[in-house]
């Protein structure tokens, strides 16, 4: 998540600049800090990004985190299951 946002980039690992290495690092964890350090002012990341958007970060009283879906599968899964599968 970056500043609240959930992204899928499952599509762009091949593509991004930076390796797909520092995304799946990030998966399913705040990315903001090392995300705002390296797309400063990049008006082609921020438009990558909001193409990518699929919710929102909720409060949650319970351990972890929730999200309001944007049109994606109500269901993101377990990030840790996903970066496993993408990692192999």
């Amino acid at each position: 998540a970056i500043r609240g946002k959930v992204y899928d980039v499952t599509g762009y690992l091949a593509k991004h600049p930076g390796g797909a290495a520092i995304l799946l690092q990030y998966g399913g964890r705040d990315a903001t800090e090392v995300a705002t350090a390296a797309h400063r002012v990049s008006t082609l990341a921020a438009q990558l990004m909001k193409e990518r958007c699929i919710g929102r970060l909720a409060a949650s009283s319970q351990e972890g985190a929730e999200t309001r879906s944007t049109g994606a599968p109500s269901s993101l899964g377990d990030f840790d299951d996903v970066h496993s599968a993408l990692a192999s």
